[in-house]
């Protein structure tokens, strides 16, 4: 019996077609290509959101921020270093996740959602550093006189 016989109907189409070639030097390329359009756009969207925390004056919610995609620590450990829920970090870490891949998607110009997996995230924690805030706002702040998100001062008495 030869050997094409012996498998049925759809193995048959499968054997039958030509091995999958070498990726090419322009699909190396364009993958690359696709992994920097995807970068900068995740720069663009952590960005918006770490400033966005800073002139809320959040400090709690940017510590949040830096633990949950920097040092990526686990929801538990974070909850009890910053004496919050532990529900309260997974449903932070899923807003921001989706307003993440909202703003890449926006700043790629596509419809589709962009994805992005965490070692990139990371990475480009690593090289943009968003939510370091100013000496001069750590000096404001620890001295109690950063004004409000509202606009007005805080006084120290």
């Amino acid at each position: 019996m030869p050997f094409d016989r012996s498998l049925d109907a759809s193995e048959q189409s499968d054997a039958s077609a030509p091995p999958a070639p070498d990726p090419t030097a322009s699909w190396y390329v364009r993958r690359d290509e696709d992994q920097d359009r995807a970068k900068t756009s995740l720069k663009f969207a952590l960005k918006e959101l770490a400033d966005r925390l800073q002139r809320q004056l959040d400090f709690q919610s940017l510590q949040l921020l830096e633990l949950l995609f920097y040092a990526q620590a686990r929801n538990k450990n974070i909850a009890a270093l910053l004496g919050v829920d532990e529900q309260h970090v997974g449903l932070q870490k899923h807003r921001w996740l989706k307003q993440l891949r909202k703003d890449a998607s926006a700043a790629l110009g596509d419809n589709a959602s962009a994805d992005f997996p965490d070692p990139l995230l990371t990475q480009v924690w690593e090289e943009q550093r968003p939510t370091c805030p100013k000496r001069t706002t750590i000096g404001s702040y620890l001295l109690g006189s950063l004004d409000d998100p509202g606009g007005n001062t805080s006084t120290s008495t």
